[in-house]
């Protein structure tokens, strides 16, 4: 079982760098779940091999090791000298050495990432992984850290921010772009991710330190928030300034719709396949998506403009009712 997990894992590998290749920013709800799958696989494998006596390491050769929890447990306290006495014994499964980064970055240790991904085959793969982590919780100086004079700094600069963006993390994102040459693209993406992902209070606090959010991020942004159900976003970003005509309209067209197929998702995207279970659920959140998006209708409506309930009913078809 443990050699399938690894070879799914190295296969999930493989999508996530094509994903990244074709769809950049765009991509990244994919290679946040693909992350998540590996993950999963990982502890199952961890688990597995604590189990045992010997285990197989990459290669092949059959030894004694760590159980998992003592190079995890050193890598997330930043016990540098028991993170390099474990590694020196040799027979470290990589997937052990993956959740060990992953708990080092975490935490913000730098030093324990670099000795545990020092020397690996799958270096630079760890490294951007461990950025994507340290985003996540905040851990603006670990990042810093870790991709200082890399070639692809830039690059996972820009995951950081999008991975923070998702996770709420305001103050990452600022010092991860303050002074850069291109915060004004990264402070967009960044905008635009936290947007998709409903982090209002992330998009509030971006603007309240004075950031300017260019007039083509902030419609995108918009036009995200509008798709999947998000008011408060909606009206955090409008707040900062006008967006142009055609993504208002965009904006609409993508609340309508977004509504109708949350209403009837069969109805309005043929392409789906039908599930009785998840019909039913979807009945049951009939109410809540209804007001959430409609929410998303009144936030887009330009100061001042009065609509009448019929109307706006009439608009958005059966899910106001």
């Amino acid at each position: 079982m443990e050699m399938y997990l690894k070879m799914s894992i190295n296969c999930l590998n493989s999508i996530g760098k094509f994903l990244y290749s074709v769809g950049g920013f765009i991509a990244s709800p994919f290679i946040a779940l693909i992350q998540k799958i590996q993950s999963l696989f990982a502890n199952i494998i961890g688990n597995n091999s604590a189990t045992r006596r010997a285990v197989p390491t990459i290669k092949g050769r059959a030894g004694h090791c760590a159980a998992p929890s003592e190079l995890r447990s050193a890598a997330r306290v930043n016990n540098l000298e028991g993170v390099r006495a474990l590694l020196s014994k040799g027979n470290i499964s990589e997937a052990n050495r993956e959740l060990a980064v992953t708990d080092a970055a975490k935490n913000g240790h730098a030093a324990c990432i670099e000795a545990l991904i020092d020397g690996c085959v799958n270096a630079e793969e760890l490294r951007g992984w461990a950025v994507r982590a340290a985003a996540e919780h905040g851990r603006a100086a670990c990042i810093e850290a870790l991709i200082n004079g890399r070639v692809n700094a830039e690059e996972l600069r820009g995951w950081a921010v999008i991975k923070a963006a998702q996770y709420n993390q305001a103050d990452c994102i600022k010092a991860l772009i303050d002074g850069r040459v291109n915060a004004e693209e990264l402070r967009g993406q960044a905008v635009i991710n936290a947007a998709q992902y409903n982090q209002a209070d992330c998009i509030t606090s971006l603007l309240a330190s004075g950031a300017v959010i260019s007039e083509a991020h902030r419609g995108e942004a918009v036009r995200a928030a509008a798709k999947h159900g998000h008011a408060a976003c909606i009206t955090a970003l409008l707040a900062n300034g006008a967006i142009s005509e055609a993504d208002r309209g965009l904006a609409f067209r993508n609340t309508v719709l977004s509504a109708l197929e949350a209403r009837n998702p069969y109805q309005y995207n043929p392409s789906r396949p039908y599930d009785e279970d998840e019909s039913r659920e979807y009945k049951k959140l009939g109410k809540a998506l209804s007001d959430r998006y409609l929410g998303c209708f009144d936030a887009l409506l330009p100061p001042g403009t009065v609509i009448s309930t019929k109307m706006r009913d009439g608009l958005l078809g059966d899910t106001a009712r």
